[in-house]
């Protein structure tokens, strides 16, 4: 059948194309949770820096601000405990900003944040799938440490 793998190689259990496919599909989950999870913390780090200076904050006070925006989303779950509490601040102070305008920047600043955390792998030289599926089928054992993107210059890092 096929390769026993892991916890399943002591419990004598082969493990199938679906349960490889099953931990695939795990994987990717927990992957993704937690880049959606670094995502809000910067958009929020970003947040609060943008709402200090607007308070007039600055230095030291500017980034320990930013710091409780951030911790004022583990309050409750979402992000309206993050509006709740940049939009309190903004209240306090009569900073002339509306609430469209905050949650039009709380989605701008996501975008900004998703491109910070998960930048666009191709445009850094990343191997296309067609490409590493090539590398690994090739007999070489190593060709996966010399593969490059098409179009980006191969560097030999071991030639004298």
């Amino acid at each position: 059948m096929g390769q026993s793998v892991g916890i399943y190689a002591r419990e004598g259990y082969s493990m199938t194309t679906f349960d490889k496919r099953e931990r695939a599909f795990e994987a990717k989950f927990a992957f993704d949770q937690e880049t959606a999870f670094k995502i809000g913390a910067r958009r929020n780090k970003l947040l609060g820096l943008w709402v200090a200076k607007r308070l007039g904050l600055r230095g030291s006070d500017a980034r320990a601000y930013a710091d409780s925006v951030v911790a004022s989303d583990f309050a409750v779950p979402g992000h309206d405990d993050v509006f709740e509490k940049v939009w309190r601040d903004i209240r306090g102070k009569d900073v002339a900003l509306d609430a469209d305008q905050v949650r039009r920047k709380m989605q701008e600043l996501w975008q900004v944040a998703q491109e910070e955390i998960t930048p666009n792998l191709h445009h850094y030289g990343a191997i296309s799938a067609a490409d590493l599926n090539r590398i690994r089928q090739s007999k070489s054992v190593w060709s996966w440490q010399r593969a490059t993107a098409p179009g980006r210059p191969k560097h030999d890092k071991f030639k004298s």
